[in-house]
């Protein structure tokens, strides 16, 4: 029986979507539309992280967890990191939408 890859392809893909990200945000400077676009994109892609987190919190990690306990300890921390540092991001957002 061959082994499952489920992180290489929807990680890679959510790099993909964060850099693509990062490009927008870096070309938008004084142009209003863009910096609207690029806010959007940013929601975006929050939303589509904390789908994906989701799905592997409720079903991934418990059962990497079932049959090794103790393996999914660094990815649930690093969770934990992701989340906040998407809580912080949501604020710098409603930060700039209000100016």
């Amino acid at each position: 029986m061959s082994r499952v890859e489920l992180y290489a392809q929807v990680h890679k893909a959510l790099r993909y979507a964060s850099s693509r990200v990062v490009i927008e945000l870096g070309t938008c400077p004084g142009d209003p539309g863009a910096i609207e676009r690029a806010l959007r994109a940013t929601r975006e892609l929050l939303v589509l992280q904390e789908i994906h987190q989701r799905v592997e919190d409720e079903l991934v990690l418990p059962a990497i967890e079932a049959r090794r306990p103790g393996a999914a300890t660094r990815l649930v921390a690093e969770h934990a990191e992701h989340a906040d540092a998407d809580a912080a991001l949501r604020g710098r957002i409603a930060v700039v939408e209000l100016d």
